[in-house]
């Protein structure tokens, strides 16, 4: 007949077996798990965590046209899913457990997972973004890359805000358009894109110094800059002039 005391070493010893068990699953596994899930063939991509004001989400195929839905709190995204934002309104959505972006107002932006790049590529038409990706929380070889009109920024471990205005009135996305960024911490690597989509000439990497913020155009040299912004702050504040 079991005693108390056995039955207790019996609990501990089934603790001791466990434990280091749970103790390996990583967040590349709970990244993993966060793609499983998957709505007419495209994967999943994050959650929105937090909204002010107005915003739409123009769904990816099966269905054409596309259905443009209104955008509400803790809303799946997956890939191809198309976010746009009122005035006075912004959208933070949660990209696993590695990244989190916010989507400042009047702004349009697409999520895709390219799997042929391992990457999670946030293409922003027009508008701005604060993008802050956590490298340790990442899968081995996955990045996130900003795409605009001009430019493509592979943000491996950073916080960078990206904006996307137009050069001159009444031009359409990706028509006259001019892409800056802020680079406030971690390090980036930048390549320019041709007209065609095709990278350009220019690439290279951004390091920053510590407590050190470096804007980013194309048409000019990266410089430091003084500008400092939270999530909530960045999407009312305007960027250095180029």
């Amino acid at each position: 007949m079991k005693t108390g005391r056995d039955l207790v070493r019996g609990i501990v010893i089934v603790l001791i077996v466990v434990s280091p068990t749970l103790a390996q699953e990583s967040p590349r596994h709970l990244v993993r798990q966060d793609r499983i899930e998957t709505r007419g063939g495209s994967p999943r991509m994050g959650t929105v965590t937090s909204l002010r004001g107005t915003a739409t989400v123009t769904r990816v195929p099966p269905q054409t046209p596309p259905p443009v839905l209104p955008l509400t709190f803790r809303d799946s995204l997956f890939s191809g899913d198309r976010i746009a934002t009122g005035a006075r309104s912004f959208a933070r959505i949660s990209l696993g457990i590695f990244a989190t972006v916010t989507v400042c107002e009047r702004s349009a932006l697409t999520l895709t997972e390219d799997d042929d790049s391992n990457a999670s590529v946030l293409t922003l038409d027009t508008g701005r973004i604060h993008l802050d990706v956590v490298k340790a929380r990442m899968e081995p070889g996955h990045s996130v890359k900003i795409k605009t009109p001009d430019t493509v920024v592979d943000v491996p471990d950073a916080i960078v805000i990206a904006d996307v205005a137009s050069r001159m009135p009444n031009s359409i996305a990706g028509d006259g358009m001019r892409s800056q960024f802020l680079v406030m911490h971690g390090h980036v690597d930048v390549t320019s894109m041709d007209p065609t989509g095709r990278p350009g000439p220019a690439s290279f990497s951004i390091f920053p110094p510590r407590d050190e913020r470096t804007k980013i155009t194309m048409a000019s040299p990266p410089r430091p800059s003084s500008q400092l912004g939270l999530p909530e702050q960045v999407c009312s504040i305007a960027l250095p002039a180029p």
